[in-house]
């Protein structure tokens, strides 16, 4: 399922890049906002994960994709940061709003936006980081990322496990997808019982 998965978001991604070519001629943010999430990152946050690297210090990837979920992050973010001093961060967002807050809160050079959910982005992205834990504030529907990360050996957290209605409907169009990809996580976060049994 995770091939029929791919191949629609390709289709998805092909049919809207003459137009999201076309609408960067007269926003070029549109076209800084597409290589970034092809994977291809600005100076500043090349330089930020090349010095992290040089450190040897652990990556942690926090995926934080609204500016509700940033909020939810940031305590955390300030947790990691006094209890783990041999490591770094980096949080991924995915609207524009999102990223404007997190770079407020964070620096822009540890920032990046979500990469399209497509298997050769996915890779090159998961190997180019290797971060040793990923993060997550609320279950989204990227099963790519999430089993690259996992193959280029990352400890997967999903601090929210509850699912709201929308995600459930999407994954029931790729059966056996959602369970796969539930697997890849070695930590889940759930309020009560009943989000157990979802």
């Amino acid at each position: 399922m995770l091939t029929l998965y791919s191949f629609v978001v390709l289709v998805l991604f092909l049919c809207l890049l003459p137009f999201a070519l076309l609408v960067s001629f007269v926003k070029p943010n549109i076209f800084r906002e597409l290589m970034e999430r092809l994977g291809f990152y600005p100076k500043a946050f090349t330089e930020y994960l090349q010095a992290l690297k040089r450190q040897k210090k652990a990556i942690i990837w926090v995926n934080a994709a609204s500016v509700g979920e940033i909020t939810m992050v940031q305590p955390l973010i300030k947790e990691l940061d006094a209890r783990l001093p041999n490591s770094g961060y980096l949080v991924v967002v995915n609207s524009r709003s999102g990223e404007q807050m997190a770079n407020k809160l964070f620096g822009a050079e540890k920032v990046i936006l979500q990469p399209l959910d497509l298997p050769g982005v996915t890779r090159m992205v998961a190997r180019k980081i290797r971060p040793q834990l990923t993060i997550a504030a609320e279950f989204e529907m990227w099963p790519n990322i999430i089993r690259e990360l996992s193959k280029v050996g990352s400890k997967m957290v999903l601090l929210n496990g509850a699912m709201d209605n929308k995600i459930l409907q999407y994954y029931r169009f790729f059966p056996g997808l959602l369970t796969s990809t539930l697997n890849r996580l070695e930590l889940l976060g759930m309020k009560n019982e009943a989000e157990k049994k979802m």
